[in-house]
């Protein structure tokens, strides 16, 4: 039986607004080969923010503005990956952002996919060596970012950190390693097909000898988050949140990840603002700086306007929104929503799947942190993916995201905003601490979480860096 929708006008503005617009891809393109990676501490990361608060004051909302702050930036240099033993060859390869500057060698240990069981497996072999793990998860496992990976390696006492490709033909993936410390060994990414070398190497019994170099640096640095809203005509402290990151990896242009997603939330500002004065609670819009290293430019984001997290109903993250697949929601573990996000998914009459599922790499969980109900765009439901595909490579480029999927997450994620601001009866309370400290505890997806932790109870707290500008 259809459920009847009480949003239906609105819901028809809203799809006209969106479908009859190339804004998306218009915006995409600006932002994509007008300002390359638009890494943080860039020219290009100020004028492509400058962009943004343009386009947001053009929608007719008056209180768009740049939100600076300072943090430790990080700048590649060149880096080597040298075979000495059983060949003699010097392979391509990237550092990892906030890879530490330095030289290494040792013999090559190579986990597979990087499991615990892989990790456990090697650990007689691992202190002194460099390690090597795949960029993939195996099918039927919890996926496990590369930091992960890193931290685990480093706890067990290797000397240097190789991340390989799982995909072929694109060559090296990119990623901070330095999530919330300093990375503590030289970490570098190489090919697929470098990697494959590496391994029958491997197999021929008698070892295989490594030298890493890597010669990059930190610096202070200045970083803007771009913000605005609209609307709160019956309840102005009551927000919600709809954000993405802007900045991507210095290699690329980051078009899938981040900008089809930043230029979602920028269409849904302009699309929203038509329709302020019906909108009960007060929708807030952030584009974030510094996702890809640290997701300093959320976390700077919650400090500043921490008054308003315990009023934040909802914060939608739109990273990358703009994929392919089904637009469905993914909650932070917040079982409480389901079923109004499921009624929400009957009104608008799509498919709409909903599900839960949490990891600690994107920027809503800066609001998780602080208590507040999260979740993003995606589909439970459907295959796993097997990676990032072209993610964080250097052919991340305009390309590549589609303008049907762009308008399909902007049409979403306005309905859903109207739906959480009109709401009389939102389900969700925030989280206090203490459950807070539950989840960090527990959750199978923040399993990199504890082992930040380990390393600090190991190295002790100068291992951290956070956000804050050297002295």
């Amino acid at each position: 039986m259809e459920r009847s929708n009480p949003y239906a006008d609105l819901d028809k503005a809203i799809l006209a607004e969106v479908y009859y617009s190339t804004e998306t891809r218009d915006n995409l393109l600006v932002l994509c080969d007008d300002y390359g990676s638009r890494f943080d501490g860039t020219d290009d990361a100020l004028h492509a923010a400058e962009f943004v608060r343009g386009k947001f004051e053009s929608y007719g909302i008056g209180n768009a503005r740049l939100e600076s702050y300072d943090y430790r930036g990080w700048i590649r240099g060149p880096a080597t990956l040298s075979v000495t033993h059983p060949i003699d060859r010097e392979l391509a390869c990237i550092s990892l952002p906030y890879c530490h500057p330095g030289e290494v060698s040792g013999t090559l240990v190579y986990v597979g996919d990087g499991t615990p069981e892989d990790f456990d497996a090697a650990k007689d072999d691992i202190p002194g060596a460099i390690v090597m793990a795949r960029t993939s998860s195996p099918p039927g496992h919890r996926w496990m970012h590369r930091t992960e990976k890193y931290d685990r390696a480093a706890l067990m006492g290797a000397t240097g950190f190789i991340w390989m490709q799982q995909l072929p033909g694109i060559g090296p993936e990119t990623g901070s390693i330095g999530w919330t410390h300093d990375a503590l060994i030289p970490g570098i990414g190489i090919a697929k097909e470098y990697g494959d070398l590496l391994v029958r190497l491997t197999e021929r019994g008698d070892g295989v000898w490594l030298t890493i170099k890597t010669t990059d640096e930190s610096r202070p640095m200045r970083a803007h988050n771009i913000t605005c809203s609209v609307g709160g005509s019956k309840h102005p402290d009551q927000t919600i949140i709809l954000g993405s990151h802007i900045d991507g990896h210095d290699i690329a242009q980051g078009a899938m990840d981040p900008i089809s997603g930043t230029v979602a939330v920028m269409e849904a500002a302009r699309v929203l603002a038509k329709i302020a004065d019906r909108l009960d609670c007060t929708v807030r819009f952030v584009i974030y700086s510094n996702e890809e290293v640290g997701l300093f430019g959320s976390i700077t984001d919650t400090e500043l306007h921490a008054d308003e997290m315990p009023q934040a109903r909802f914060m939608l993250n739109l990273d990358a929104a703009g994929r392919p697949g089904r637009k469905g929601a993914i909650l932070a573990r917040w079982p409480e929503l389901a079923d109004f996000f499921r009624h929400a998914g009957e009104e608008m009459g799509g498919d709409f799947p909903v599900g839960q599922g949490l990891s600690g790499f994107s920027d809503h969980f800066s609001y998780l942190l602080r208590g507040v109900p999260t979740g993003g765009l995606g589909d439970t439901e459907g295959p796993p993916p097997s990676g990032r595909g072209y993610g964080h490579t250097f052919w991340d480029t305009a390309e590549k995201p589609q303008l049907a999927d762009m308008r399909d997450a902007t049409a979403v994620a306005c309905r859903l905003a109207l739906r959480i601001a009109n709401t009389n009866s939102w389900p969700a309370q925030n989280r206090d601490q203490s459950a807070i400290r539950e989840l960090l505890d527990n959750e199978p997806g923040l399993e990199q979480y504890r082992l930040t932790e380990s390393l600090v109870e190991k190295h002790g707290e100068s291992i951290l860096r956070w956000w804050q500008p050297e002295g």
